[in-house]
């Protein structure tokens, strides 16, 4: 997969994960919403489990049967919290957020017909997930997934010592005119 960091080879690479036919709709969701988490996070915080048990079954289980090509892309490890720690999942490496990304939503528009995916939808589909149900509102592990996606939205990036006027989440939209 290193080819010297290709960024073409690493996005071939990642779509044949992406497209192995041991991996089901619901893992490919669930990666899709977790890429865009990571690829947009600049702290690449882990996503505690529980938050995805809405979208994956059998719940809190889910994470030992995910295919061969997901664990691949996804690493499972513990995140302390208050009360304690919480296994959370993420992708395997920072840069491969956004190429993990880039080749769900390229399967996507494959298998629906060429409709381009942009990250304004992921986003809106993302927050008006199951994930977000209010089952689980006031737990400790959705509390930190909350504070991920305020960070997504206002922590900016430093570029030559100079901190960027918006968070790389906003600056994209912007360029998609979302």
């Amino acid at each position: 997969m290193k080819v010297n960091f290709d960024k073409r080879a690493i996005g071939n690479s990642v779509l044949e994960f992406v497209r192995d036919e041991s991996t089901n709709f619901d893992q490919r969701t669930m990666l899709k919403f977790l890429a865009f988490v990571n690829a947009y996070d600049l702290s690449f915080e882990p996503v505690p489990v529980v938050c995805f048990d809405p979208i994956m079954k059998p719940k809190g289980q889910w994470v030992n049967r995910l295919s061969h090509a997901m664990k691949i892309l996804i690493s499972s490890e513990q995140r302390r919290g208050i009360g304690g720690t919480f296994p959370a999942v993420r992708i395997s490496n920072y840069l491969l957020a956004k190429p993990v990304l880039a080749a769900v939503l390229e399967y996507e528009r494959d298998a629906s017909s060429g409709h381009e995916y942009i990250i304004g939808e992921v986003a809106a589909s993302f927050l008006k997930s199951k994930c977000f149900s209010k089952t689980h509102s006031e737990s400790v592990p959705y509390k930190m997934v909350l504070q991920i996606v305020g960070n997504i939205m206002k922590k900016r990036d430093c570029y030559e010592g100079k901190q960027k006027t918006f968070s790389p989440l906003i600056m994209e939209l912007y360029e998609q005119k979302i």
